[in-house]
């Protein structure tokens, strides 16, 4: 929640109830990128606080620009010169 915060605190406050008992988010989502490491051979270019200051940004840009493929295109050309200095 304070990494949430840290980058999207301007957007919206996310906070969470620490006593909640009937928590559910759901059976099906689970998240897991070891298929895709094993099979495929990927691993992650970015960390978990570069992957949420990328989508809060994303958020924040698409607020001033009001154009989300220009936003998009920008973030993965962006992306792309950061891996070929990989």
């Amino acid at each position: 929640v304070d990494l949430l915060n840290k980058y999207f605190a301007y957007i919206v406050k996310i906070g969470y109830k620490k006593n909640r008992k009937n928590y559910h988010e759901t059976n099906i989502l689970k998240l897991n990128s070891s298929k895709a490491t094993q099979v495929l051979g990927w691993k992650s270019h970015l960390s978990l606080d570069r992957t949420i200051f990328l989508i809060a940004n994303w958020y924040k840009l698409l607020k001033e620009i009001k154009d989300p493929y220009l936003v998009c295109k920008n973030q993965i050309l962006n992306y792309y010169k950061k891996i070929e200095r990989i």
